[in-house]
């Protein structure tokens, strides 16, 4: 027997407190015990269409305690005697409190009135049967056993059925556990071919560390280029595993939830122990390690991307508003000797001379280069920053 079948035969799904909580017998507050213990006019007809007192006093306490965690219980007057004598001071001030309950009849004949008026069944084939089938969907789609309890407490409520004991639900569950485990790990025989084994061998085999599971659970703790090139450089070796396992587990029939809970295992065994366990059994969490390894991967590369032209941007927009304000401090510079050239136009002088003499002296002013850059100024009035990012 392996370590995983020794540990799923014992399986622990609640605390000890919590089996108490949920299958013992109820205490209850004073403020809950005159709820629970109210009756309704047609609980008040059956327990009065009753004879004797411990026959209804019975009554009273086993719907009470239904109605609390809907199960049926054996118990005496001694284990009741607070809610004893609460009913009897209720229901029955002038009769004597009773030492003992009815005979086994009248109490298995009270509890299916009981059933009957809370339109439940209690039968531990129809329930075991209910519990198999139920599992057979949970196990596929739920990885934490206290998950699944949970759900079953609410899926036998909709079937109006009692749950079984919680020995029978701890082995019923463990068992199917089991069940689901070995189904999968014939899937992996079945499916996977010798290329991808190769790769998931060399993940827990390989001498080189860069080349082991060691180095695939290493994330990138910036965007430090070294560290994004060896994420590359992962992303590009273990690529056919992620493509490979997108289709493998697409018809495992498993939920997300539990392809990230097998992947966790990755992480919360060490490469030593994951050898320990069946070959099969560590290729599926590998598997699903690498489906989410590489989303994950995936996700931070395009992250990277995006800071990369965050980072350029920011640097183009810097190195343009610099540009911008060289520009305006040159600008700034010629305005002078611009003015210069405008009073040109006031000069009667002037006017005698042709264009071209005109010219010369302007340049002699301000170079063709400068003027037409303070001309531009002048006619747009603004420079275009993204011509310089």
């Amino acid at each position: 027997m392996t370590k995983s079948k020794l540990k799923r035969k014992y399986l622990q799904i609640l605390s000890a407190l919590a089996i108490e909580e949920l299958f013992g017998l109820p205490t209850f507050t004073d403020t809950e015990r005159i709820y629970y213990f109210t009756l309704n006019p047609k609980e008040m007809a059956i327990m009065n269409s009753l004879i004797y007192v411990h026959s209804k006093v019975h009554f009273i306490l086993q719907l009470g305690y239904f109605k609390a965690k809907f199960r049926l219980f054996n118990f005496n007057t001694r284990d009741v005697a607070v809610d004893l004598a609460y009913i009897m001071n209720r229901y029955f001030p002038e009769e004597l409190t009773p030492d003992k309950l009815p005979s086994k009849t009248m109490i298995a004949a009270n509890n299916n009135r009981i059933l009957d008026l809370m339109n439940y069944r209690k039968s531990h084939k129809i329930a075991v049967e209910i519990l198999t089938n139920r599992l057979k969907f949970l196990v596929k789609n739920l990885s934490k056993p206290i998950i699944i309890f949970q759900e079953l407490l609410i899926y036998f409520k909709q079937k109006r059925v009692i749950l079984p004991e919680y020995t029978v639900i701890q082995n019923i569950v463990g068992k199917e556990l089991m069940l689901e485990e070995k189904r999968l790990q014939n899937l992996v025989t079945k499916h996977v071919p010798d290329n991808i084994i190769t790769l998931l061998t060399q993940l827990l085999d390989a001498d080189d560390i860069s080349e082991t599971i060691v180095s695939l659970k290493q994330y990138p703790k910036n965007f430090n280029f070294k560290q994004i090139q060896q994420e590359l450089e992962k992303h590009k070796t273990y690529y056919p595993l992620y493509e490979f396992s997108k289709k493998f587990l697409s018809m495992l029939g498993i939920s997300q939830e539990n392809i990230k809970y097998y992947a966790s295992l990755v992480h919360y065994y060490n490469k030593y122990r994951l050898k320990e366990l069946p070959r099969q059994l560590s290729h599926l969490y590998l598997l699903c390690y690498s489906y989410n390894r590489f989303q994950i991967m995936n996700d931070h590369l395009i992250q990277t991307l995006h800071h990369y032209v965050a980072l350029y941007k920011d640097e183009a927009k810097n190195y343009a508003e610099k540009r911008v304000v060289e520009i305006y401090n040159n600008i700034y510079k010629h305005f002078k000797p611009a003015g210069y050239l405008l009073k040109m136009f006031l000069n009667p002088k002037l006017s005698r001379l042709v264009f071209k003499e005109i010219q010369k002296k302007a340049y002699k002013r301000l170079s063709k280069t400068k003027l037409k850059l303070v001309s531009k100024y002048l006619m747009e009035q603004c420079i275009d920053k993204t011509a310089y990012e």
